[in-house]
């Protein structure tokens, strides 16, 4: 099997959908000699934040000498970025490999698309020999495929939000008993959830699997410094200057969160300290979350594809580039809350291109429209073609503007792949 029929076949799988239960997936993995049990694991879970939280700790265990199996979704341009060992992609071959190897165990099951490549992630980190594995729960929790590692380390709950209501609930309070089914007996749960009544969720599970909760402004503590640096203050740490990892305030939650699960880990006996910290964290990069493009206008992609991440977005373009005409190019997908996302852009935006985002699932273009057009009152226009309309959004911005490509992760993975890689331009630089 080539690397391309691999993504056909999976591919495929996207087809049939979502299904929830664990059922199907833990038999294949029974069959395969249980690989989610190879190595320690940590779960991350939430609505908004968990990839920057995985990067962070990612890499901090990467500097503190571990060898660190990631595990990401979704992807931007490659399937193979969801699965990292070291820091490097899935080898094509390796990824081949184990695609052969679920199908041949596979009998009358039919795994879905993200229970197969999460198979694969746990093959690959036990084939690799990975220290340790950080997860980022696909979907909800309790009933996520990542979710049948045994005993994590530590689980990671960030913030919760309205979303995937058809299948987590249509209440606040709903989401989060679907996250906290991350939450283990006698375990240890960090969180970044800020309201109240849904915190209390997360605080009752723990109470009745016994499990720790540490909460984000009361057991740590994280400030700005200003300049990209951040205190840090745990039961463990108390750290200053730490540079901040990605751009935007809200990424100093994300690190803090990062930190207390380090904490926990570090008290269990991985080896975690002040120095891998400090490099840790000055090496993290985590490509479409206020990526900067440098150019004339430069281009920030952001993979916002919420109204809570929008409203974190466009939070920080208003605080680093207020003075600076913002034109979006903004596609979405249909089970998107677009109009509350057009809202938010509106103390920002100079003006608006509407476009597709590459996804059978994304929203049309003229219901788009209409939302855009009643909620907006700075101009908007419509460009079917990504590429055109990041050409007509440059345009419009003008030399001293800026551009930035948002609302689905499909989007911003098309127009990555007119850039060159993050390696060949500094992502941490402000527009």
């Amino acid at each position: 099997m080539s690397y391309q029929e691999a993504v056909r076949y999976l591919a495929y799988l996207s087809g049939m959908g979502i299904r929830l239960g664990l059922g199907r997936l833990c038999r294949v993995l029974e069959h395969l000699g249980r690989p989610q049990d190879a190595c320690p694991a940590v779960i991350i879970a939430g609505t908004n934040g968990k990839g920057s939280v995985a990067a962070v700790m990612a890499s901090v265990l990467h500097a503190a000498g571990l060898r660190v199996g990631l595990y990401t979704s979704p992807h931007l341009v490659d399937l193979r970025e969801r699965i990292r060992v070291a820091g490097n992609w899935i080898e094509e071959e390796n990824f081949c490999r184990h695609v052969l190897e679920i199908r041949r165990v596979l009998a009358e099951d039919t795994l879905t698309y993200f229970e197969f490549v999460t198979a694969v992630a746990f093959l690959e980190f036990r084939r690799a020999g990975a220290d340790v594995a950080i997860l980022e729960v696909g979907m909800g929790g309790r009933l996520d495929a990542t979710n049948l590692v045994a005993n994590p380390v530590v689980s990671v709950i960030t913030t919760i939000g309205l979303e995937h209501t058809a299948y987590l609930g249509r209440t606040l309070r709903d989401i989060a008993g679907e996250k906290a089914g991350v939450i283990r007996e006698g375990g240890t749960c960090i969180t970044g959830v800020r309201q109240a009544s849904v915190r209390r969720v997360l605080e009752e599970t723990c109470q009745k699997k016994k499990a720790t909760i540490l909460r984000l402004g009361q057991e740590f503590k994280a400030r700005s410094l200003g300049r990209g640096k951040f205190s840090y203050q745990g039961r463990l740490w108390q750290e200053h200057f730490l540079p901040c990892p990605l751009r935007g305030r809200h990424q100093i939650d994300n690190a803090a969160l990062a930190l207390a699960a380090l904490e926990v880990m570090a008290d269990r006996g991985f080896p975690v300290d002040g120095a891998a910290i400090r490099s840790g964290l000055a090496m993290t990069r985590w490509e479409g979350r206020m990526e900067t493009i440098p150019g004339s206008p430069p281009v920030i992609l952001d993979g916002a594809h919420n109204p809570a991440a929008m409203s974190v977005l466009c939070r920080a373009l208003k605080e680093e580039a207020a003075a600076r005409p913002i034109v979006f190019l903004f596609g979405v997908l249909g089970d998107k809350d677009a109009a509350s996302m057009l809202k938010k852009m509106r103390n920002v935006a100079s003006g608006v291109i509407l476009t597709e985002t590459l996804s059978e699932r994304g929203l049309s273009l003229e219901e788009l429209q209409k939302l855009a057009s009643r909620l907006l009152s700075v101009p908007v226009e419509v460009c079917p073609d990504p590429q055109a309309g990041l050409q007509k959004a440059r345009k419009k911005a003008g030399n001293q503007g800026l551009v930035c490509v948002t609302g689905s992760l499909y989007l911003v993975g098309a127009m990555k792949k007119l850039f060159p890689p993050a390696a060949e331009y500094d992502t941490d630089s402000p527009p």
